[in-house]
C-alpha cells in the first residue's frame, strides 16, 4: 500500500507541473508508466488488444486505447481533486494577467461581510496644524470625506465538463478552461466599472457622480485639446471640504494626478495625437495615458480620471479572496464533472473627484 501510495503521489506531482506549464512531459505516458508500475496486469490488458500479434485481440482502435488507459489512471489519481487543486492555483495565476483596461485605473478594497457597508469614501485629513509652545494639539473624533455604499454580491456558474473534453486536451483544456473564466470576470467587472461611467448614478449627496457641483463636468466641444485642457484644469482644482475648520481652511486641494484619458475607438486617434503632444513636456509622473475601451463604442464623450490609488470607482472583494474560487464535483451518473466558480464583489463610486466627464 505505501509503495501504491508513492506511485499515486509522483503521478499527481507530475501532472500538475503539466498542467501548470512547468513540463513539457506528454501526460499519456505519465499514465501509462504509472499503471505499469501500480497494475501491469490491467495495462498489459488494454495494449494487447491492439497488438497485432496477439490472435486474443478484440478490435480497439489506438486511440480507444489510449482513452481507456487515460480514464483508469485519472480514476486511480482522484481526477476531481486534481482538478480542483490545480485549477484554484492556476486561475490565480490567470487573474494576475488579465487585460481589462478597467484594471489601470479602478482601485481595489476588502470588506468583512455581505452586509451594506458606508465607506468613508475619501478619507480624509486635513493638513497638519503647526502646534506652539504648550499649545494643545487639536483633536478630530473622525475621518471626513464624503459616504459611500457598497454591498458585496455573490457571482458564479456551474459548467459540466466531460472527462473527454479534458482528456483531449490535456494540458490546453485546462488552461483554456482556466483562462475563459478568468476573463468572464475580467469582463463582468468591466461593463460594471464602465457602466458607471456611462449611467452616472445618484451617488452622493443625492446628487449624480458627475455633476456641476462636483466640479467634474465639462461640456465636449469640437476641440479635443480645449477640452483636455478644461478637464485637467477642474481634476487639477478639486479640493476637499472640511466643515468643522474655520474660514478658508474649510477646502483645502484634493491633489489629484490625472493619468488617464478614457476614450472610444472613434475618438483614439485624436485623444493619441493631443496627449502626445501634452506629454512632451511634462515630467513622467505627470504624462497621461490613453485608454481605448470597446464598451465606449457607442458613447459620444470621454473621460479623464486619476490613477488607481486615487481612482472614483472600487472593486471590492470579500476580504482575503484575491481571484475567483473553483470548485469541483463529481457527476455520478456520467463521466465528468460539474466545474463551479464563483467570486464574491461588488464594483461602486467611492469619490466624484479622481473623474471628470467630458460630453
Amino acid at each position: 500500500m505505501s509503495n501504491q501510495l508513492a506511485v499515486r503521489s509522483n503521478a499527481v506531482a507530475q501532472v500538475k507541473r503539466i498542467i501548470r506549464g512547468d513540463s513539457t512531459e506528454d501526460i499519456y505516458d505519465i499514465a501509462r508508466a504509472t499503471l505499469r508500475e501500480f497494475s501491469i496486469d490491467h495495462l498489459h490488458n488494454i495494449e494487447s488488444k491492439i497488438d497485432r500479434t496477439d490472435p486474443r485481440r478484440e478490435r480497439m482502435t489506438s486511440e480507444q486505447a489510449r482513452s481507456e488507459i487515460m480514464t483508469t489512471f485519472l480514476n486511480f489519481v482522484d481526477f476531481p481533486e486534481l482538478f480542483r487543486d490545480v485549477a484554484s492555483s492556476v486561475l490565480l495565476e490567470k487573474w494576475g494577467g488579465v487585460p481589462g483596461t478597467w484594471a489601470n485605473w479602478v482601485r481595489e478594497d476588502e470588506l468583512d461581510n455581505f452586509h451594506p457597508t458606508n465607506i468613508i469614501s475619501a478619507a480624509l485629513l486635513p493638513e497638519p496644524q503647526k502646534v506652539r509652545e504648550n499649545q494643545e494639539y487639536r483633536r478630530f473624533n473622525n475621518l471626513f470625506g464624503e459616504i459611500a455604499n457598497a454591498q458585496l454580491s455573490t457571482y458564479g456558474d456551474i459548467t459540466a465538463v466531460t472527462r473527454q473534453t479534458l482528456l483531449n486536451g490535456t494540458k490546453g483544456a485546462f488552461d483554456a478552461l482556466v483562462k475563459t473564466i478568468a476573463q468572464a470576470y475580467e469582463r463582468l467587472i468591466g461593463t460594471k466599472a464602465y457602466s458607471i461611467l456611462t449611467s452616472n448614478p445618484i451617488a452622493f449627496d443625492e446628487k449624480e457622480l458627475f455633476h456641476a457641483d462636483h466640479n467634474n463636468v465639462v461640456t465636449k466641444t469640437s476641440d479635443f485639446s480645449a477640452d483636455l485642457s478644461q478637464a485637467l484644469n477642474l481634476m487639477y482644482g478639486q479640493k476637499n471640504y472640511f466643515p468643522t475648520l474655520p474660514g478658508d481652511s474649510k477646502t483645502q486641494f484634493a491633489v489629484i494626478q490625472p493619468r488617464f484619458v478614457i476614450t472610444s475607438p472613434a475618438q483614439s486617434i485624436e485623444a493619441a495625437k493631443v496627449v502626445g503632444e501634452y506629454n512632451k513636456a511634462l515630467l513622467d509622473e505627470q504624462k497621461l495615458s490613453v485608454i481605448v475601451e470597446p464598451r465606449l463604442v457607442d458613447f459620444g464623450g470621454w473621460f479623464l480620471s486619476a490613477g488607481k490609488e486615487q481612482s472614483s470607482i472600487c472593486l471590492f472583494k470579500l476580504r482575503g479572496s484575491k481571484a475567483p474560487s473553483v470548485m469541483t464535483k463529481e457527476i455520478s451518473r456520467t463521466d465528468g464533472l460539474e466545474v463551479k466558480h464563483q467570486w464574491d464583489i461588488d464594483v461602486a463610486p467611492v469619490d466624484y473627484r479622481g473623474l471628470v466627464r467630458v460630453m
